[in-house]
């Protein structure tokens, strides 16, 4: 659809909105800067596109998570100036039509870099997974204002995709799939997909999906991670797929 550049897309539902939503980041706008994005949205047939918010000193929306039953988005902003810098990350929080933006955090030492968000709605916790240096690896679980944080685990390696479906955290990384309670204890090997990398994972209909950049495909399985089916090729970033 036009100028729309898809990534970071959440499949949003329910809850109070007249029509299911699909909500995306179109990054890096000025190709001169690198800087600008916006979160997008529209239907699920990709009608009535709208830009929600535009946010021009930032060069993309690193990640989506969605808190579907108080109705709002969680977002990270991403900003490097240039190539010797470090990434600064800002934590944001709206409603689902882009009004009373708050910040969650803005880039204090408990959030790090987070690549991967999960909404806890019933226990009003975030999860995410951290990327880079030192902490590498790591997940946290806060509360929604990122007070009380903690790490839940470090043991799993490399960790880019997390997802919270009923009483289980989903955790991904380079080819691995585990499940394990939301207290990140009786941790449960599910999977082993070789050389992929699991990234931006959701659960929809007792199903998971998960992008596999080592194939660039969209893939779906079962809870358990049996029944791999690959769904498309060329893969749009930052897949959220939120229940009904």
């Amino acid at each position: 659809h036009g100028e729309f550049s898809q990534k970071a897309y959440s499949h949003l539902s329910g809850h109070g909105c007249p029509r299911q939503k699909i909500f995306w980041a179109q990054n890096e706008r000025n190709i001169t800067t690198k800087l600008g994005c916006s979160l997008i949205s529209c239907d699920l047939d990709g009608e009535y596109p709208q830009r929600i918010l535009n946010f021009d000193d930032y060069n993309s929306i690193a990640s989506v998570a969605l808190d579907k039953p108080n109705q709002h988005i969680y977002f990270t902003l991403q900003k490097k100036l240039s190539s010797t810098e470090n990434a600064v990350y800002h934590v944001r929080r709206c409603d689902y039509d882009g009004d009373n933006m708050v910040s969650v955090s803005d880039g204090n030492t408990s959030v790090c870099s987070p690549v991967s968000w999960a909404v806890d709605s019933i226990n009003r916790r975030v999860y995410w997974c951290d990327s880079f240096g030192l902490s590498e690896g790591y997940v946290y679980r806060s509360n929604f204002d990122t007070t009380n944080t903690i790490v839940l685990f470090n043991t799993l390696g490399y960790v880019r995709a997390i997802s919270v479906y009923g009483n289980y955290l989903y955790v991904g990384g380079n080819g691995l799939l585990y499940r394990m309670d939301l207290n990140g204890n009786n941790t449960e090997y599910l999977a082993n997909y070789g050389y992929s990398v699991i990234q931006d994972m959701a659960i929809y209909g007792n199903k998971i999906y998960f992008l596999d950049t080592g194939v660039n495909k969209v893939v779906c399985t079962d809870l358990d991670g049996t029944n791999v089916e690959y769904l498309a090729n060329n893969y749009i970033s930052g897949v959220r797929i939120g229940a009904k």
